[in-house]
């Protein structure tokens, strides 16, 4: 998986990422440094949920996870509005 400079930054203490080239993207005016995560820290369990794409961006890490209520608040909210979306962009 290939993730840019900020998410690398949220999840850089807690998972293996190696540097990758810098692209290019469509809309954006400078190149962006992408990484690819290799794994896991050593001796650490998956409590990671990684994941972006075109429109969001999502990092959780249970294992210290403070507020749960408020996570599945935000993330049930989230889901409602992907599924009530009339017409998904193709």
């Amino acid at each position: 998986m290939l993730i840019d400079a900020d998410t690398f930054a949220l999840i850089k203490d807690g998972m293996s990422c190696r540097s990758q080239e810098k692209v290019t993207l469509r809309g954006r005016q400078h190149p962006v440094q992408l990484y690819e995560v290799t794994g896991g820290q050593a001796g650490r369990s998956q409590d990671f949920v990684v994941g972006s794409g075109d429109g969001f961006r999502l990092f959780l890490d249970s294992a210290v996870l403070s507020d749960r209520e408020s996570a599945l608040s935000l993330l049930r909210q989230a889901v409602r509005q992907i599924e009530e979306q009339d017409d998904p962009p193709a």
